[in-house]
């Protein structure tokens, strides 16, 4: 799918909703897109040495992307899960 004509449907800290809202979308057959970007650096690039503190849960964010003609649709059948 391409990047363009998409709504974002799910940004969140959470890997476990993340995998709800696309076993969601694949039961329904609605096609998706999905990224998780390092919050910390969001570039992806090295910031140097290791660190600790860094690595926990809240350090990625989940991104499901669908495209704006099945977005209602979409966000229907999350409303219904909840």
């Amino acid at each position: 799918m391409l990047w363009f004509g998409r709504v974002e449907l799910y940004m969140g800290f959470s890997p476990g909703e993340c995998f709800a809202v696309r076993e969601a979308l694949s039961a329904a057959g609605i096609r998706y897109d999905w990224k998780i970007v390092d919050s910390v650096n969001p570039s992806g690039g090295r910031l140097g040495r290791f660190t600790p503190a860094r690595g926990g849960p809240l350090d990625r964010l989940y991104y499901v992307y669908v495209r704006r003609r099945d977005a209602g649709r979409a966000q229907a059948i999350l409303q219904s899960q909840k």
